[in-house]
């Protein structure tokens, strides 16, 4: 499987990342590129999120290695898919979401929570920001400041934990998480300790105004076959959970409340 991992010049955690992988698993440099067997390390010079020349990229998987921000600073390693669910605010397109690759979520997300030495909260997140593209993609970030963004330790435990989801041929029951939160902590806990591998997010506050075209995405655009829904019972309320049981009943799509 090609596989390609993405960082921006712009970004110093994509860049913190990037030297621990040359650096632990002797890349070569081959032209603008660093290559280790169907493996490439490639830099874009906008803002990652802004990548849209990568739609077309020929490659099985897009790994995009960045910083996460958020407004409470709270040091974390997160991944989750890109895509939006509605408005492009932050790169891509409207309604629209990239290919999700459930397994490799879960194994990266698994490794980050193994291999993490620095007290750190590991979380997914729901699909969110740019860019679109054809080829099933996933962002693993280091959270939240300029701190954590150089942190060397950090760098280490995301390369690793890339590299280990990369060389992985584990395959797990797909689902299509549903409800709650950003940062998903029903589906974070799923993925971490049951069997299930959690591809495409979507949180409660998109389920109001998400349309079937759109929310169908969530089952239909993945490297692997979705198998069931999973809907997080505390995180939406009855209509919205009608709603979302209605459009799961046109994809006939099973799903279990968690």
């Amino acid at each position: 499987m090609k596989c390609t991992v993405v960082f921006s010049s712009q970004d110093i955690a994509g860049k913190n990342i990037v030297d621990k992988l040359i650096k632990l698993f002797s890349f070569e440099k081959k032209g603008d590129k660093w290559v280790k067997g169907e493996l490439e390390l490639i830099q874009v010079e906008t803002k990652i999120v802004d990548a849209e020349h990568l739609y077309d990229k020929e490659t099985d998987f897009l790994v995009f290695i960045s910083k996460h921000r958020s407004e409470t600073g709270k040091p974390c390693l997160t991944a989750h898919t890109p895509g939006n669910w509605g408005a492009a605010e932050l790169g891509g397109k409207p309604k629209q979401v990239c290919p999700c690759f459930p397994s490799k979520m879960k194994i990266v997300l698994r490794e980050l929570n193994s291999l993490n030495d620095l007290g750190w909260q590991v979380c997914a997140e729901v699909d969110h920001h740019g860019p679109l593209t054809k080829a099933p993609a996933l962002f693993v970030e280091i959270g939240s400041t300029e701190k954590e963004w150089q942190n060397s330790r950090a760098g280490e435990i995301v390369a690793s934990a890339v590299m280990k989801m990369l060389s992985s041929n584990e395959i797990f029951p797909a689902a299509f998480g549903i409800g709650g939160g950003h940062y998903a902590p029903s589906f974070t806990k799923i993925i971490l300790e049951k069997e299930f591998a959690v591809g495409h997010m979507l949180p409660k506050y998109y389920i109001d105004e998400i349309d079937f075209e759109c929310f169908r995405q969530g089952v239909e655009k993945s490297a692997e076959k979705t198998e069931l829904a999973l809907l997080d019972r505390k995180g939406m309320n009855k209509s919205q959970r009608d709603k979302v049981i209605e459009f799961l009943r046109i994809l006939k799509l099973p799903y279990e409340k968690i």
